[in-house]
């Protein structure tokens, strides 16, 4: 599990990465010990990162269904 500092700094990095439209290292090779629980942490304070700039919600993400996705993201 990883810390609420870590949380919040994964977030960022997504953040900055999405809007630079730069490449990071995918979370788990970064962080082997990151959990689900970890990844829907740092979902929703990506998402505070953008409704904080005006975005608004319009769906809801349903997790990680798809088998290669799971296997990708080492959540198998």
């Amino acid at each position: 599990m990883l810390t609420p500092a870590q949380h919040q700094q994964c977030a960022q990095d997504l953040y900055h990465a999405e809007m630079t439209q730069t490449v990071i290292p995918q979370l788990t090779k970064t962080y082997p010990q990151m959990l689900l629980a970890d990844a829907y942490a740092i979902q929703r304070l990506w998402a505070k990162l953008h409704t904080d700039q005006g975005a608004r919600i319009v769906g809801h993400k349903i997790g990680l269904t798809s088998r290669a996705m799971q296997m990708a993201s080492n959540f198998n």
